[in-house]
């Protein structure tokens, strides 16, 4: 993750792959944040702007923009929506998700891909 100066860009600090279990992100501005290697497991996300987050009954499900593509992170898994949508059922069976769980995570990215993270 980079926080960049709000006027000039220049990135004031990268937490790439920084573990943020747990922090407080509230109403943070996340557009366009790089999320693919962050940590983040029980972070409060509510109200986040530039994602959408789905808590399932197995893992935290966050949807982002990053770069002009659109990546689902599911537990420790990350991929591309058009990747996630092509193998969610495969993905959900090989970690031993069941069939109605499985189900419900395809739903949510079927939904969730009809969403432009554009804040502009």
């Amino acid at each position: 993750m980079e926080i960049k100066h709000k006027l000039t860009g220049e990135i004031l600090i990268n937490l790439c792959g920084a573990d943020l279990r747990e922090a407080d992100l509230r109403g943070a501005n996340l557009y366009g944040v790089d999320l693919r290697e962050a940590y983040l497991r029980e972070a409060n996300l509510c109200g986040a702007k530039g994602i959408l987050t789905f808590v399932g009954e197995r893992d935290l499900l966050i949807y982002f923009k990053h770069k002009e593509t659109y990546y689902f992170k599911i537990g420790c898994m990350e991929k591309t929506s058009d990747e996630w949508l092509r193998s969610f059922s495969d993905i959900g069976a090989q970690n031993r998700y069941s069939k109605d769980t499985t189900s419900l995570y395809g739903d949510i990215i079927k939904l969730f891909i009809q969403y432009d993270l554009n804040l502009s």
